[in-house]
């Protein structure tokens, strides 16, 4: 997984998507935290809620290195506010 703000050319965020998400050696388990979500009971569903802000634009990237075919569903959800503000 790959994240990039603002046009840059190096990422911002570069991590396996399983340590991303907090699959501890790839065990799917339900639980749900504040910024991490995985369900349902088969751990299909990886959802994050870190606020990533940036300005101009954002792009993510997947990358598999499986030997075979990887079915690959996502949404992406944000919100867009005319500043910064702080908490």
């Amino acid at each position: 997984l790959r994240m990039y703000w603002d046009g840059e050319e190096a990422p911002s965020v570069e991590a396996p998507l399983g340590d991303f998400f907090g699959l501890g050696h790839g065990i799917t388990k339900n639980y749900t935290s504040a910024a991490l979500m995985m369900s349902p009971e088969d751990g299909r569903a990886l959802n994050c809620f870190f606020p990533m802000p940036f300005c101009g634009g954002a792009r993510m990237e997947i990358q598999s290195l499986a030997a075979g075919t990887v079915n690959f569903y996502f949404y992406v959800d944000y919100e867009q506010y005319d500043s910064l503000f702080s908490g």
